[in-house]
């Protein structure tokens, strides 16, 4: 996948974590001890299933949608997801499955599953790793953060508890307009190169052309606004999440952008998740090249 496509997602993802983390350093309030909690309960989950919604926008104008459902069983090392993108009217989808020691990818216009092999995990080598896992993230967003206390609201809604962060303007740490800043400008610099040709039809850039489609901020780019929630349920589970991160800059010709990015989680079947799985036998089959991690230009 392309770098630029694979920054933005992650910038996303990264500014919903980093934040939503950041609840967790802001010590003394009710919303970060009733997050906390359900952030330690969800830690030593099995397994669970979900659904991610994000959209990027610039200047009000959808520039391209992704939607992923998914199933993961943490102990057993096996995973089913089906990915939607839509870009101007284009659309693609794909199915992504973990087992038996493999990868598997199939294109929804294909009839070809790529197939990396991964080595077959064993029960018996099992690890420390949890499902989720954000004890070194909170020591980070502790140490850059700092005390966020004011800025932490805790809600009784008939969902259940919600907790939010909303930081505007100057509300928002210096180091966390520094860090959005620099992922921006990378990732409007990231070409799209030979590498990641290898992909073929399951390169989502290439594919709806998104290339051309995202701006490219080099000036003046700052964070403007982030926002976070989380629902928790009854038994303290994190059963919603969502983020929204506001950037504006200009482009080389000085034209201004905001791009947002919005980003909906819901979560669900805690412990009783279990993924799908798919039959290779009599199927179309390739071996799966990824690009390599060597070539970060």
């Amino acid at each position: 996948m392309n770098k630029k496509w694979m920054t933005v997602a992650a910038l996303g993802v990264g500014a919903a974590l980093l934040v939503s983390s950041g609840l967790t350093a802001s010590a003394g309030t009710s919303g970060y001890e009733a997050y906390k909690s359900a952030l330690k309960e969800m830690k030593d989950l099995k397994s669970a299933e979900g659904t991610v919604v994000a959209t990027l926008s610039d200047n009000g104008s959808e520039l391209v949608s992704a939607t992923s459902t998914f199933k993961s069983d943490h102990e057993t090392r096996t995973m089913s997801t089906g990915v939607k993108l839509a870009s101007s009217g284009q659309e693609m989808s794909f199915d992504i499955y973990s087992q038996s020691g493999m990868k598997i990818v199939k294109a929804g216009d294909s009839d070809v599953y790529h197939v990396r092999e991964t080595g077959k995990w064993k029960p018996e080598e099992k690890d420390d790793r949890r499902f989720f896992d954000s004890e070194d993230m909170e020591n980070v967003v502790d140490a850059l953060l700092g005390n966020l206390s004011a800025q932490v609201t805790l809600e009784e809604t008939s969902e259940g508890r919600e907790v939010a962060l909303n930081l505007k303007g100057s509300q928002i740490p210096a180091v966390v307009n520094m860090v959005g800043s620099m992922a921006v400008k990378r990732a409007s610099e990231a070409p799209l190169n030979e590498h990641h040709a290898k992909l073929g039809t399951l390169n989502p850039v290439e594919k709806l052309g998104l290339e051309n489609k995202l701006p490219k901020l080099t000036q003046d780019v700052t964070v403007e606004a982030v926002q976070v929630t989380a629902t928790i349920s009854d038994d303290n589970r994190i059963t919603n999440q969502t983020a929204k991160l506001t950037v504006t800059g200009k482009d080389g010709d000085g034209q201004a952008h905001q791009l947002t990015l919005n980003v909906q989680a819901a979560l669900s079947g805690f412990d009783s998740t279990t993924p799908e799985k798919v039959d290779l036998t009599g199927k179309k089959t390739e071996t799966l090249e990824l690009p390599s991690r060597k070539h970060r230009d």
